[in-house]
């Protein structure tokens, strides 16, 4: 289905004809306007020419349908008679068909009716236009329509609240498990009207018992599921102003008041733990670290006098040469005289090397020793302590100093205790709804525990009292085999849901990384298989409170839930968003624009102010927009017309 036409004539704040032309070959279609200028009652006019009465625009305006075709008529002119025609494209590549949906009404009897003229290829089709309700149901079921108009500010609770049952009938809809549920309810009717003609069977009255008890149990279970739910709204309520009343407090400096006493004993903490840092700190700078200012010196001394007695040692170790020669020499025996030669050699350069250097330090073994260890490692480690100690004195002040400015706020007890008074109310009020919904919850258990068993003993009783009938007439057949196919069918729905349900939640989980900026956030999402309540996991697995999402990560969410929704129904249908980036902050608004916009549908229709799609976005988009407008309202009418282009300036961005 593709959009190709909308004309307006004194529809809301449209005076006059007013034509939006979408006929484009490209899937982004713009239109802009600011705030009250008719964003919003486009979506409602599309929504009106497909459904009429049941258009979820006129559903949520708690008016008569009289009352609101009255109220949505633009009386500029004074005609009092308004009119939307529709032109779009619907079937599939090898048989496609062009409609045009005109539906008018006027306001000059009491009695508003509309009226609906349907034109397929160019020629009226009256069967269409008599029956157009139940076509458009066939094409775009109206339970499914919000999944693909929506607006985007409105949409985002649907990601923290527990699955609605209209919500639920929507989605079995849009994934085609609803016939399941039509097919239970005919086969229901069948076996009510076919069980009056065992009356005669001895089972009769107590198979009527059972029917009548498991409608009791059934009722008890949606009155159960229906508290639970509402207890879930009111907690959700009650923890949105907690939430605020705690803002509050810690602006109003509560936290510090109350914390007052581990704050000092805090402060007293970082201050013996100062102290004994300036003491490690005195004790390095009265030792051997000052000897660090002067430490190139220090390596010079080692090296000259590690000079000085190596000079020394090769001295000695001649004259213990010339000893050893002598006692030699005493023995008579004859020294070569080259080795006498080399004996002097090295006498004669020992004494040059030490004339020529001299003693200038002439430091013991000891003194070497040390001298040598002061430039080796010792001062370097001593200055690594000291950076460390200073590292961690200037830690601890700047904890010290955040402490001392807290305890210098001045706190106002008396708003305070009254704020913190409040939110223990709300708390408390928070834990008994929550141990209710716990017995709520047990209660469930045991009543679906009872409804089973019911449902097992009517049907033993319903299959004894049919084996003991003489004849099996047609009645009884058709008792006996709708019970089976009820059974087979509660067993293939369990299935089937189960297999759709993981299909969409992977699929959802898909578009939600396409989109979102926080991979880490939620990593996946499942789906409950009997109640479709969506629940998120993290990159752990463990379940993410939906309460920790913004309002903006609420949107993607349900972005991400209607995208997927579409894709698992494989309909071919155009999607309409009004204020799509409302509540994103700027890295989200980037991912929508480029990951989800284009590629939402064959045909994207995003209702903008010049603040959502401005320049930047705009040039994004431009090789996906096929279609651009702009609503500009005029004071003096007090209406609306439209302009080709989006918003002056933007296009040239």
């Amino acid at each position: 289905m593709i959009l190709k036409k909308l004309t307006l004539f004194n529809f809301g704040i449209y005076a006059g004809t007013n034509t939006f032309n979408f006929d484009s070959d490209k899937p982004v279609i713009l239109i802009g306007g600011m705030n009250g200028r008719g964003k919003t009652t486009f979506l409602e006019a599309v929504l009106l020419a497909l459904y009429g009465r049941r258009s979820f625009a006129f559903m949520e305006s708690k008016l008569s349908y009289p009352a609101y075709l009255k109220k949505v008529i633009n009386i500029a002119d004074g005609s009092l008679q308004a009119q939307i025609e529709l032109t779009f494209v619907a079937g599939n590549r090898t048989n496609k068909s062009e409609f045009l949906l005109r539906r008018k009404w006027a306001a000059k009897t009491k009695d508003i009716k509309d009226s609906i003229h349907v034109f397929k290829n160019g020629k009226e089709d009256t069967f269409l236009s008599d029956n157009w309700a139940m076509y458009i149901e066939e094409l775009l079921p109206s339970a499914i329509s919000n999944f693909f108009f929506f607006d985007g500010e409105k949409i985002s609770e649907l990601a923290v609240e527990p699955t609605g049952e209209q919500m639920r009938s929507s989605i079995k809809t849009l994934l085609g498990i609803d016939v399941l549920d039509r097919l239970e309810a005919d086969l229901n009717k069948i076996l009510a009207g076919k069980s009056k003609k065992l009356v005669d069977s001895e089972y009769h009255a107590q198979i009527q018992e059972l029917r009548k008890k498991e409608d009791e149990l059934d009722t008890r279970l949606t009155t159960i599921h229906h508290d639970i739910v509402e207890i879930n709204t009111f907690n959700d309520k009650y923890q949105r102003e907690i939430n605020a009343l705690e803002a509050q407090f810690i602006a109003k400096g509560g936290a510090v008041g109350s914390n007052k006493g581990e704050l000092l004993a805090r402060k007293n903490h970082l201050e013996n733990k100062l102290g004994d840092a300036n003491e490690e700190l005195l004790e390095l700078v009265s030792a051997e670290l000052p000897l660090a200012l002067i430490e190139p010196l220090l390596r010079s001394i080692f090296e000259t006098a590690s000079s000085e007695q190596a000079a020394r040692h090769e001295y000695l170790a001649n004259q213990r040469i010339h000893q050893l020669l002598a006692k030699f020499r005493h023995g008579k025996k004859t020294v070569p005289k080259q080795l006498e030669s080399f004996i002097s050699f090295i006498e004669s350069a020992t004494k040059t090397e030490i004339q020529e250097n001299g003693s200038k330090y002439d430091l013991s073994e000891s003194a070497l020793l040390q001298a040598k260890m002061l430039s080796n490692s010792f001062l370097h480690d001593k200055k690594r302590d000291a950076k460390r100690l200073q590292e961690r004195r200037t830690k601890i002040k700047a904890e010290l100093s955040e402490v001392e400015n807290y305890l210098v706020i001045e706190v106002d007890e008396t708003v305070t205790g009254s704020i913190y008074a409040n939110i223990k109310k709300i708390t408390a009020q928070i834990g008994a709804n929550e141990e209710k919904k716990r017995q709520l919850e047990v209660e469930e258990a045991e009543v679906a525990s009872q409804f089973t068993q019911v449902q097992r003993e009517l049907v033993r009783l319903i299959e004894k009292s049919l084996s003991e009938l003489e004849s099996m007439d047609e009645a009884v057949r058709i008792v006996r085999y709708a019970n089976i196919a009820l059974q087979t069918l509660t067993a293939y729905r369990l299935r089937l849901q189960a297999q759709k349900t993981a299909v969409l939640a992977e699929k959802m989980t898909e578009c939600y990384k396409k989109i979102v900026n926080k991979k880490n956030l939620i990593a996946r999402v499942e789906i409950d298989k009997k109640t479709l309540d969506f629940i998120y996991f993290d990159a752990n697995g463990i379940v993410v409170d939906k309460k920790r999402l913004s309002a903006g990560e609420k949107q993607l969410m349900v972005v991400a839930m209607l995208w997927a929704l579409a894709l698992c129904s494989h309909n071919k249908l155009p999607v309409i968003i009004d204020t799509p980036l409302a509540r994103l902050d700027l890295a989200h608004r980037e991912r929508m624009v480029k990951s989800y916009f284009p590629y939402a549908s064959e045909q994207t229709i995003i209702l903008s102010t010049d603040a959502e799609i401005d320049r930047r976005y705009y040039k994004l988009l431009k090789p996906s927009i096929g279609k651009k407008f702009t609503l500009k309202y005029d004071d003096e009418s007090k209406s609306t017309t439209i302009i080709d282009g989006f918003f002056e300036g933007s296009e040239n961005a």
